[in-house]
């Protein structure tokens, strides 16, 4: 079995122990479930003072390491080899034995080290000596512009060695903050609205859609929709639903004056989202698109006349944000 690294920064430091127990574990399951349900792999995670780590089978490294760098929480993974020491000399010896074929041909390196517990050497004292060994194999230490940065977590009586830091989304795991009903179209603005509350606010997320161009704009909403949950919720396999509102058009047609056709779709389709949110438990609130000004319905004044009345939260990730495209 192989052996991944996974850190999570802001999980690790949440005040009260009960809650960063409770979202360590939460973070534990949707890792597993993702490499179980995901690309069916059986694999064991063991917690360690603000690290997971994670085993996978050897030939399934570089699809585990994909998988869980786009789980929520995970703020960064290493592909790691262990070892077992019991002075220094150990640590030198496996990394002599691990990277003495990858520095020569005249690279240069660096050695970062990482250590917890209480042995009788500090992190300096580990770099040095790895870094002294391994001078012969290369062309020297560089600490500022080196070809090859080698990494070593010394963790109680273990040595992890890495060379590679693989990025995470961060945020909390999904399903830290409850449940969100997201208002999707088959456009770019609200798919990534409900990426960023998946991220930041750790929300399982659920999707509505109405439609007024069966079947052209309901495959398109799919095709999205396919492409944010399947790539990204990973722990919880979301609710899509699909209404026909092609029925309103004709209703607006013939009792609305034409310029408040925009803004009268957009708040009728809050109410018919709050209504389904609560029917499936999303009491968290609705998630939307919408970015001030973009359009006529995202003024000030028509965002506060379509949310009048909906008796319960609205998320505008994106409000603040501006387009470039």
């Amino acid at each position: 079995m192989a052996l991944i690294l996974v850190r999570y920064g802001e999980v690790a430091i949440k005040g009260g122990a009960g809650t960063r127990s409770r979202m360590e574990r939460l973070l534990m399951h949707n890792i597993l479930s993702g490499l179980r349900g995901g690309i069916g792999i059986g694999a064991k995670a063991i917690r360690s003072q603000g690290r997971l780590f994670v085993e996978v089978p050897d030939d399934r490294v570089k699809e585990s390491v994909d998988l869980i760098s786009r789980v929520f929480g995970v703020k960064s993974l290493s592909p790691v080899r262990a070892y077992v020491f019991k002075e220094l000399n150990d640590i030198v010896n496996a990394a002599v034995k691990e990277w003495g074929d990858l520095v020569r041909g005249g690279r240069r390196f660096a050695v970062r080290v990482h250590r917890v517990g209480s042995q009788n050497f500090t992190s300096m004292d580990v770099a040095k000596a790895v870094g002294a060994a391994l001078k012969p194999f290369s062309a020297g230490v560089d600490l500022e512009r080196p070809d090859i940065v080698l990494f070593i977590e010394v963790r109680g009586d273990n040595a992890y060695l890495f060379t590679e830091v693989i990025n995470g989304p961060g945020g909390l795991p999904l399903g830290s903050e409850g449940r969100l009903l997201a208002l999707i179209s088959g456009g770019f603005d609200s798919p990534v609205a409900a990426w960023f509350m998946m991220r930041r606010g750790g929300s399982y997320v659920d999707a509505l859609f109405c439609s007024l161009a069966y079947p052209i704009d309901v495959i398109n909403f799919l095709r999205v929709s396919h492409a944010l949950f399947s790539r990204w919720s990973i722990g919880y396999d979301p609710r899509l639903f699909i209404i026909d509102c092609s029925p309103l058009i004709s209703e607006f047609r013939a009792k609305a004056n034409p310029h408040m056709w925009s803004a009268l779709f957009k708040r009728v389709l809050y109410e018919v989202a709050s209504r389904v949110a609560r029917t499936i438990g999303a009491l968290g609130g609705l998630v939307t698109g919408e970015s001030l000004g973009q359009v006529s319905s995202q003024t000030l004044h028509n965002l506060m006349a379509i949310e009048h009345g909906v008796d319960m939260p609205i998320y505008r990730p994106l409000i603040g944000l501006i387009r470039t495209t």
